[in-house]
């Protein structure tokens, strides 16, 4: 990790941010800062994978930088650099990993857009929700009349997301776009094709885009159909082919042997049920007492 400077009110540490000194000079930032604008024709969308966010070249001098969330405790150096910054996950975040965020994101040296201004955040902006929606309709003008609710004519599963659109929108000339992998399966699989969608929005707008080779998104390993016929292609399907045939014979013999378990945990069931009627009837003991003074029969 970076170490930080001695003045930076960023803590890595999930501390409060120590408000500055010079407290007017702190309004003059923020009355500045709450024009939201593109200062340049490029910008750095920033997530928190850290294999591909030490790819984002954060020297890069006429670049906009985007962050989101809790990123300022990971990474404050893109705290301090930061033109923008996006919590969209309401206006009171139910969990976060910052248990001072409300007053962290106060003392960014930028604008915080969420869905509405926030009173304990002064440099919150509202982000434009209903014109943003109004410019991605996936539809179009005179298409799906049968859905006329914007909410069904938009495609938006992430922040990430939300921060492309807005990027095509404010007109950048190229987004590069640093530590978004949505590489697990379960965490992200309804998130990534998002955006995926956004990015090709914005190439077919003609916007330049790049991330790094190590994230996930619109990673295509091999050419569809062209690749089947190359020789790894048929090992790999053959290795493939060879597991699956194997996962299914182990299964058989999985369930196999969990019958035959069944049927030994019913007989060991019963044999103690039958214990426990023996050890029953000898807990009350002989109900025919000899007679003490009977005598042995004469042969």
């Amino acid at each position: 990790m970076n170490e930080i400077e001695t003045n930076n009110p960023i803590e890595v540490k999930n501390v409060a941010i120590e408000p500055p000194l010079d407290l007017e000079k702190v309004t003059k930032v923020k009355d500045d800062v709450l024009e939201f604008k593109r200062y340049s024709d490029s910008v750095m969308i920033l997530g928190f994978a850290p294999d591909s966010l030490k790819w984002a070249p954060l020297d890069a001098k006429n670049i906009d930088i985007w962050g989101l969330n809790e990123l300022y405790m990971d990474k404050p150096k893109i705290a301090i650099r930061a033109t923008a910054w996006f919590q969209l996950h309401g206006y009171e975040p139910p969990t976060v990993r910052d248990v001072n965020q409300v007053r962290n994101l106060s003392f960014l040296k930028c604008p915080v857009l969420m869905w509405r201004k926030h009173p304990n955040i002064q440099n919150s902006i509202e982000y434009p929700l209903q014109e943003i929606m109004e410019e991605f309709d996936i539809y179009g003008e005179d298409m799906a009349l049968d859905q006329p609710d914007i909410r069904q004519r938009v495609y938006f599963t992430n922040t990430i997301s939300w921060m492309i659109a807005l990027a095509i929108k404010m007109g950048y000339k190229d987004i590069q776009i640093y530590g978004v992998n949505m590489a697990q399966d379960q965490e992200f699989q309804h998130q990534r094709p998002s955006c995926e969608f956004f990015l090709g929005w914005a190439r077919g707008k003609g916007i330049k885009i790049y991330k790094p080779p190590v994230s996930d998104l619109l990673l295509s390993p091999f050419l569809y159909g062209y690749d089947d016929a190359t020789a790894y292609m048929q090992k790999l399907e053959a290795r493939r082919m060879e597991l699956m045939e194997r996962v299914e014979n182990t299964r058989r013999q999985r369930i196999g042997m969990q019958e035959q378990a069944n049927q030994q945990l019913q007989a060991e069931q019963n044999l103690l049920g039958a214990l426990h009627d023996v050890e029953y009837i000898m807990r009350l003991g002989n109900p025919v007492k000899p007679d003490k003074f009977s005598k042995p029969a004469k042969g």
